[in-house]
């Protein structure tokens, strides 16, 4: 309509930035970029179900034939995850997907955003990569009618302000935060009560997985988390960062271990854990922010040197485990987050100090004065 188009045009020549305050400025940043993902993140849903349900047992790509429903996870997980790190720290490039979809707007023209990775280089290139349909490139249509309907008519009918916000802010080469910038304490201010649910939820869950009735005599040993990632070509044994030890029956030490677990997985995209016994290949726990995951998950893979072996705890009848109990467990695990949870937090303004001690502080008051976060890039 006219009346779209003359707010378009009023929002993309950068008018109104002038009128807002700072803080309205970096609230309608990150209303607009967590507004932009979902929309796209939809796309991705459509684009993967058409990959991986269209052609079944048929699809182009040999990686996904053993086992299609992991991979279809995994690349939908990952694509999700690509566009949350390209928006909230986004490459200098016309390819940005914000410089597209501005590029749309302006222009009335259909455009494209391509997840393309060559397993080459390094970061997010390099990570993806080894993904078959990321080498080829995952396309995701955006017409320039829908993106209209979406910024105008978005499901709540309040956010297309922030929507255009965001794409009329520059969408590369900006060295300053005039148009906003993402805080954490804002981000928790409008979303720390929810989070911090689901961060209680899931660590109740993982709590009892611990209990000396799964675990009998096992409940002294030393168990490890291993922090590590999962790439295009599976889970990367390679660790992340520092391993954290400790033991079941020492509920201090069982406290800081599930909070930090916690933490790395919130804080990192693409994060994982493996926690297992000690220096063993005995498995008891594998997982993301969305899901526990199985022996089976894990070791499809397309790497060699860097694949996780061993068994699964839970599967070889150890003491009171049971795969029934796993699965059990996994089931009461799905669903706590989703994808629009997960941020790429090391790419906020603020001080990740900061970010570690709301955390910290969360845990401290809901859980255990004891728990303290140690920072996960070390």
């Amino acid at each position: 309509s006219q009346d779209f188009e003359d707010a378009r045009d009023i929002f993309l020549d950068g008018y109104l930035s002038d009128y807002f305050d700072q803080a309205t400025k970096d609230e309608k940043f990150l209303i607009g970029k967590n507004k932009i993902y979902e929309f796209l993140a939809r796309k991705v849903d459509d684009i993967v179900d058409v990959v991986f349900s269209a052609y079944g047992p048929y699809t182009m790509y040999d990686q996904f034939l053993e086992d299609p429903n992991i991979w279809a996870y995994r690349t939908r997980k990952q694509a999700k995850d690509w566009l949350r790190v390209y928006l909230e720290d986004p490459p200098d490039s016309q390819e940005a997907p914000i410089a597209i979809l501005k590029r749309i707007l302006q222009n009335g023209n259909d455009g494209v955003i391509s997840l393309q990775a060559s397993g080459g280089g390094f970061g997010y290139n390099k990570l993806y990569g080894y993904n078959e349909l990321f080498q080829d490139g995952l396309e995701i249509p955006i017409s320039y009618d829908e993106l209209v309907e979406f910024a105008l008519y978005d499901t709540s009918g309040t956010f297309s302000d922030s929507i255009l916000y965001v794409l009329q802010s520059p969408t590369f080469g900006i060295s300053d935060n005039s148009f906003g910038s993402l805080d954490f304490r804002q981000f928790w201010a409008m979303e720390g009560e929810d989070i911090g649910n689901k961060l209680i939820t899931a660590f109740n869950i993982l709590k009892d997985m611990f209990k000396q009735e799964n675990l009998g005599n096992l409940h002294d040993k030393e168990f490890k988390i291993r922090f590590i990632r999962e790439g295009g070509g599976g889970v990367n044994s390679k660790p992340y960062s520092t391993d954290f030890l400790f033991h079941p029956n020492n509920p201090t030490q069982l406290h800081n271990a599930i909070a930090n677990m916690l933490t790395y997985l919130l804080i990192y995209p693409d994060s994982f854990v493996d926690v297992k016994i000690g220096i063993t290949s005995q498995h008891f726990i594998f997982a993301d922010l969305f899901s526990l995951h199985t022996i089976e998950y894990v070791k499809a893979t397309t790497y060699t040197s860097t694949n996780v072996g061993g068994i699964l705890m839970w599967d070889q009848v150890i003491e009171g485990l049971t795969r029934d109990k796993y699965d059990t467990y996994m089931s009461e695990f799905a669903g706590i987050f989703d994808h629009t949870d997960q941020h790429h937090f090391l790419a906020f303004d603020s001080s990740f100090g900061d970010t570690l001690r709301i955390l910290e502080n969360l845990f401290k008051t809901k859980i255990d004065r004891g728990i303290q976060l140690r920072d996960p890039r070390r």
